[in-house]
């Protein structure tokens, strides 16, 4: 078992914005009227024993942030980094915030962006484990959080669902194993997770990020990232214990990560990057649902720019939906043409506030909303790789 990463709560300057190279992959939450924010960082771009995670808040709607509230730190003398941060408030009130963990091989650098592919899943992720912390009391000025807990193994990236037997199905994934998807099954969040061999795999390696959403006739629909320029699909009818033929599904996806769940009306949410060309990450839009997810009648584009990726919502208790992505997240996207050792990547984090209302119309129509409002913004531009990269 890896010893969990540590906590820092209010960190130096290391972990600032300004000592910053990259950010992206994040998430978001809402308690009461604090949103809550988590995404990840350090070296300079991803996979790198230098990554690690950040969580923020703001009081506000998202004005200003107390940020880095805290930050779950790499262990660089021991190869580990810490990745893919997520919020999730369980029934209850409870919030967690858990994260994925990894130790490099020693035969790897400490980063190296252009690996791709096979040789990507085959250098990195050998052994990864989900850890968390939670708070009873989120909206504290001071909340009391918890000691690290070790939650299961793989990539736990994406908010558990619970089923209506009321064991928790997390969504959590493997690299190496792509026989069969995974998740993980548990009586409660944070103990006793066990892993669970789950519907057939379609495509090539891929970071699968599973969702699932339990539908209107008690069947759970398991949806998952491909490499078929599809969102595959399968489903269960005995709350997860066996599962129906994976097929693509009639959702267009360049396999990025989209996002799904059910609203508080009985409507489905979808955000997703609306093409099957791979690599096409260009637009994120927001889809309604009023047919149990078989069609999506209207939509809303958030953010049409290129290098959109990795939504994250929440629905408040205020009538609005609040999502979270990133944009241009590092200096291997927009290259500089004059200047390739430069680049011209946003390098955003990107808050927006819609309803219901505003995707049926397809616009903004209610006071309050907004789109991708930038958040947080890095100032760097340098490709060029430098010490930081060098073997550990």
């Amino acid at each position: 078992m890896q010893v969990p990463a540590k906590i820092l709560f209010m960190p130096d300057k290391k972990y600032s914005i300004g000592s910053r190279m990259w950010h992206g992959v994040p998430a978001i939450e809402k308690t009461g009227d604090r949103l809550w924010a988590a995404w990840f960082s350090g070296g300079k771009y991803e996979p790198c024993i230098h990554n690690y995670a950040i969580v923020a808040y703001s009081d506000d709607c998202g004005e200003t942030w107390i940020e880095p509230y805290f930050v779950v730190a790499a262990n660089e003398t021991k190869g580990m980094r810490v990745m893919d941060a997520q919020l999730w408030v369980e029934p209850g009130g409870r919030l967690w915030c858990y994260w994925a963990q990894d130790v490099y091989p020693e035969r790897c650098t400490a980063s190296d962006f252009d690996t791709n592919g096979d040789l990507l899943f085959d250098t990195f992720f050998g052994d990864v484990q989900a850890f968390g912390i939670y708070t009873d009391n989120p909206e504290a000025d001071s909340p009391v959080w918890s000691e690290p807990i070790h939650i299961g193994s793989g990539f736990i990236r994406n908010r558990p669902t619970v089923l209506s037997d009321g064991k928790i199905f997390i969504p959590g994934y493997g690299v190496k194993n792509k026989t069969y998807y995974r998740y993980l099954l548990a009586e409660r969040f944070g103990s006793n997770a066990k892993v669970m061999e789950g519907p057939f795999q379609l495509g090539k390696k891929n970071f699968d990020e599973p969702m699932a959403v339990v539908q209107n006739d008690g069947s759970v629909r398991f949806l998952v990232r491909t490499t078929t320029g599809y969102i595959a699909e399968s489903y269960s009818y005995d709350n997860c214990k066996t599962w129906s033929e994976t097929v693509n599904s009639n959702i267009e996806n360049p396999c990025t990560r989209f996002f799904v769940r059910r609203l508080s009306n009985g409507m489905q949410l979808l955000i997703n990057t609306p093409s099957s060309k791979l690599g096409f990450r260009r637009s994120l839009v927001a889809y309604l649902s009023e047919d149990d997810g078989k069609t999506w009648t209207y939509e809303l584009v958030i953010d049409a720019r290129a290098g959109t990726t990795y939504p994250d919502a929440v629905e408040g208790n205020d009538g609005f939906i609040y999502m979270i992505h990133d944009v241009q997240r590092d200096n291997r996207q927009a290259v500089d043409l004059c200047d390739p050792s430069r680049s011209n990547a946003e390098k955003e984090i990107c808050l927006s506030r819609f309803t219901v209302g505003d995707i049926i119309k397809g616009k903004i129509v209610t006071e309050g909303s907004f789109l991708a409002k930038v958040i947080s913004k890095i100032n760097y531009s340098s490709r060029a790789l430098g010490d930081i990269e060098g073997k550990y």
